[in-house]
C-alpha cells in the first residue's frame, strides 16, 4: 500500500485517539460525577424518607443538591432540578415492592404535597439559571474538540510523513504538504464528525434536554411570572413600553425587562436601553423599575445608574422582591 495511504489512516486514528483521550477526560469525566451525583442524591433523600422518616422542604432539597454539587466540584445547575428529583423520587416509592402500603402512602402524600408547595423565589430563581444554563451548555465543545483534534492529527501525519521521505521532521512548507494536510483533516474531521453525532445521540438518551432548541426569552419571561404569582404579586404583560410585565402588590407597581444575557450588547448599547428604561418608569408612574439578567451582569453595565431602575441578576431579583410586602 502507498506510504502516504498508510500515513493518511494513521493521521485519522491519531485523530480519533486524540478526541477519545481529551472527551473522557473533560466532558466524559464530568458526565459521571454527575450521574454519581444525582444518585447519591436520590439514594440519600429515600433513606430519608423511608429509614429516617424525615420530611424535608423544597428549599431543604434545595440545599442538599448544592452540598452534593459541591462535594464533586460542579455547578448546582448540573445537577437535577429539585422538580426532577421529586419525579425522580416519586417514580421510584410508586414501584418499589419493599415499602409497605401503608408507608408507600404516606411518602407519596409527603412527595405530592412537595410538588405543589410554594417555591422561595431564590429557589425558583436558581431553578430557572439551571435550566437555562443546561440547555446551553457542551453544544460547541465536542464541535471544537474535534476540530482540534483533526488539525492535531494530520499535522503529527505530515511531519512523519516528511521525516520518512527527508528522514528528518522539517516544516511544513511546499504547497503538496498543505494540500495533504487539508486533505487529512478533511479525512479526519468527517470520521470525528460521525463520532461526534453518535456522542450527542447518547448524550441525548441520557438527558433529554440536550439536544433540545436553547431556552427563549419568552419561557424565561414566562418562568418569573410563574415565581412572581407565588409570591402574591399580580403580574401582567406589558405593551406600553419597552418593558415586559408588571406585578404589584398593596405595597406598589413594579415594572420588569428580562434579557438572557447583558454581554451580548455593547457599552453604548447598555447606556441608551438604561435611560430608556429609567424614562419610561417615570413616565408609567411605578415605584421602581428591574432590568433582570439570567447570566452575570458585566461590572460596566451594573456601573450605570439610572433613577429608580435596579439593574440585577436574576438571583438578586429574586432576593429584593422578598422585601416588598405580599399582597394580603
Amino acid at each position: 500500500m502507498d506510504q502516504q495511504l498508510l500515513i493518511a489512516l494513521l493521521g485519522i486514528i491519531l485523530s480519533v485517539v486524540f478526541f477519545v483521550v481529551s472527551y473522557r477526560n473533560t466532558i466524559g469525566a464530568k458526565k459521571e460525577r454527575v450521574r454519581t451525583a444525582n444518585r447519591e442524591v436520590a439514594d440519600a433523600l429515600l433513606k430519608c424518607l423511608i429509614q429516617e422518616k424525615i420530611e424535608p422542604t423544597r428549599d431543604e432539597l434545595g440545599r442538599v443538591l448544592a452540598g452534593f454539587a459541591r462535594d464533586r466540584s460542579l455547578r448546582s445547575r448540573d445537577l437535577y432540578s429539585v422538580p426532577e428529583v421529586l419525579d425522580g423520587l416519586y417514580a421510584r416509592v410508586l414501584s418499589n415492592d419493599f415499602i409497605g402500603t401503608e408507608e408507600r402512602t404516606r411518602i407519596l402524600e409527603k412527595l405530592r404535597s412537595l410538588v405543589q408547595a410554594p417555591t422561595s423565589p431564590e429557589l425558583s430563581a436558581q431553578t430557572i439559571q439551571n435550566y437555562v444554563a443546561r440547555t446551553e451548555k457542551r453544544r460547541h465543545f465536542p464541535v471544537a474538540l474535534g476540530i482540534l483534534s483533526a488539525v492535531a492529527g494530520s499535522i503529527s501525519a505530515a511531519i512523519l510523513n516528511s521525516w520518512l521521505d527527508v528522514g528528518r521532521p522539517v516544516p511544513l512548507g511546499s504547497g503538496d504538504d498543505f494540500i495533504y494536510v487539508i486533505m487529512l483533516f478533511a479525512a479526519s474531521s468527517s470520521v470525528l464528525g460521525a463520532y461526534v453525532a453518535f456522542r450527542r445521540r447518547r448524550d441525548a438518551e441520557e438527558d433529554p434536554q440536550f439536544l433540545r432548541a436553547p431556552v427563549s426569552e419568552a419561557e424565561i419571561e414566562m418562568s418569573v411570572a410563574r415565581m412572581l404569582d407565588e409570591q402574591g404579586f399580580v403580574v401582567a404583560a406589558y405593551d406600553k413600553g419597552p418593558f415586559d410585565m408588571l406585578f404589584a402588590n398593596s405595597h406598589g407597581r413594579y415594572l420588569v425587562d428580562i434579557k438572557k444575557s447583558l454581554r451580548r450588547h455593547s457599552h453604548l448599547k447598555m447606556k441608551d436601553l438604561v435611560v430608556n428604561l429609567s424614562k419610561h418608569v417615570a413616565e408609567a408612574g411605578v415605584d421602581a423599575g428591574f432590568l433582570v439578567s439570567v447570566e452575570p451582569v458585566p461590572a460596566k453595565t451594573r456601573a450605570l445608574r439610572a433613577p429608580r431602575l435596579r439593574i440585577v441578576e436574576l438571583q438578586e431579583f429574586a432576593e429584593q422582591i422578598t422585601h416588598l410586602r405580599p399582597a394580603e
